[in-house]
């Protein structure tokens, strides 16, 4: 249990780090280049400046539901390639 807290915590600080070298801009960036901000910043900074039922707080809880989703998506992918490597060196 300490562990899952501790790789949380260490992934919600590296996001926020790279928030700030990005810039943490609301504006849509016009280039590749341009500021801008990571879902997990933009949750973090303003979960707690909403009104419970509103709008915005709807869009931060989509937000969150985005992110997760592809974290999802992203280990069951890693998972498969992982299984065919086994396969693959196996047979």
């Amino acid at each position: 249990m300490t562990g899952v807290i501790l790789g949380l915590s260490r992934a919600f600080g590296e996001a926020l780090a790279v928030a700030m070298v990005i810039g943490k801009t609301r504006a849509f960036p016009s280039s590749i280049l341009s500021p801008t901000t990571n879902l997990t910043a933009a949750i973090a900074a303003d979960m707690g400046n909403t009104a419970n039922g509103g709008e915005y707080n709807a869009a931060l809880w989509t937000m969150a539901l985005l992110l997760f989703l592809l974290s999802m998506l992203f280990i069951i992918l890693i998972h498969w390639i992982s299984n065919q490597k086994e396969k693959a060196h196996a047979g």
